[in-house]
């Protein structure tokens, strides 16, 4: 394809650094204002496998030869050391999981929960971990009969990089049989109607946050420093859809490891 003779032709190579690479190189250019925790985990990246963080001795067990090779940073955000974790993580993830289809369910709160959840993490993520889980041993026993596994990891940011909690379950088709305790098996392809999924998951988290007024560690938002604000508060998430998604997956944890070690992790 040719280009308007007003266009000047422009030769565009390919860029073959790495985020780390990047970061060293623009390090002076960061923008101000970050968090303590921000900048540390950016300097750590910058730094990582360059020197800076120490050296590792590696010695052959036959002949003795000895080299030595820059540490690591080993932050969760680093591409250059998330990549085995991940596979490593992948891999004890496999163990634990049962060998058999499992449903992948995304639970997502409204947006009037996302002040609270901001500044009381630690304790919103508990009660909306205990909330799915509450809602699932629910419909398992009741649908299924079952005791059921289940496992949930936290993301707390969107695709567009917003400020967006939501837990991502595995959830196994099947379970324990409460009657016999033997392995009861159930429709792969199904897993329980998400609308009434919703209410039940709305009624435990809103059910727990009446709790949350006698707790001296809870940090309210500013429009949420009164009696009558906090129940308003509690009367719209009541009133609000708590999205939930659910679909199959493609493989049992056994075809998981043994396609790609890192491929449970990047399906959650």
């Amino acid at each position: 394809m040719s280009c308007p003779a007003h266009v000047p032709w422009v030769q565009v190579n390919s860029i073959k650094a790495t985020v780390n690479d990047i970061l060293r190189e623009w390090r002076d250019l960061w923008p101000g204002g970050l968090r303590e925790e921000e900048y540390s985990t950016l300097n750590l990246m910058a730094h990582c496998r360059q020197g800076a963080l120490g050296y590792n001795q590696a010695r052959c067990g036959g002949c003795r030869h000895q080299e030595w090779y820059a540490s690591s940073c080993g932050n969760r955000h680093c591409p250059n050391c998330l990549g085995p974790r991940q596979a490593e993580w992948s891999e004890k993830v496999c163990e634990r999981l049962p060998d058999c289809p499992h449903f992948h369910v995304v639970f997502t709160v409204p947006k009037e929960f996302h002040d609270f959840f901001k500044l009381n993490y630690r304790i919103a993520a508990d009660a909306l971990f205990g909330a799915a889980a509450e809602t699932l041993k629910l419909f398992q026993r009741n649908n299924w009969r079952t005791e059921g596994g289940f496992l949930g990891v936290l993301h707390t940011w969107g695709r567009a990089l917003n400020w967006h909690p939501h837990l991502h379950v595995l959830v196994s088709a099947g379970g324990r049989d409460v009657s016999t305790g033997r392995w009861r098996q159930a429709r792969p392809n199904y897993l329980f109607p998400v609308r009434s999924m919703s209410k039940v998951l709305v009624r435990s988290c809103c059910g727990g946050s009446r709790e949350l007024e006698a707790d001296p560690q809870i940090r309210w938002p500013e429009r949420l420093d009164t009696l009558e604000g906090r129940r308003d508060w509690r009367l719209t998430l009541a009133g609000r859809n708590w999205n939930i998604f659910s679909r199959a997956t493609s493989a049992t944890p056994a075809r998981w490891c043994a396609t790609s070690p890192a491929t449970p992790a990047a399906s959650r």
